[in-house]
């Protein structure tokens, strides 16, 4: 008897890995968990798999759902304030480029150099 490649055997050692951490430190060699798409396209069945066995968090219905809130506690990494932030660094240097280039005041320090001065100082 000869293993063809349509014999289950052949497709689960074709699918891709787990790969979570065991505890002996060797990645997990169990296959990852297959989600069937419904739709079917022109080419046939979309196969979609997840990134984990069904012993490290692939298991079906594990996991939350798109979007969800449950876990928010301040908000401080969401995407918006994410990116909120990332434009107040890129205004802060584009104000403290400007102020290099028109020359500061005489007296004036920069919140850095007096904060280097004082820890320097310590």
């Amino acid at each position: 008897m000869t293993a063809g490649p349509d014999r289950q055997g052949e497709a689960m050692h074709l699918s891709p890995r787990c790969g979570a951490m065991t505890r002996h430190g060797t990645p997990c060699r169990n296959p990852a968990v297959r989600i069937a798409d419904d739709g079917l396209r022109p080419g046939g069945e979309v196969i979609r798999y997840k990134a984990r066995c069904r012993m490290h968090g692939g298991a079906k219905g594990s996991g939350a759902p798109r979007g969800n809130s449950n876990a928010l506690k301040s908000g401080a990494y969401t995407r918006e304030k994410l990116e909120l932030y990332a434009a107040l660094r890129g205004l802060l240097h584009r104000a403290r480029n400007c102020l290099r280039e028109e020359g500061m005041p005489e007296g004036t320090e920069t919140p850095r150099k007096r904060l280097r001065r004082t820890s320097a100082g310590r």
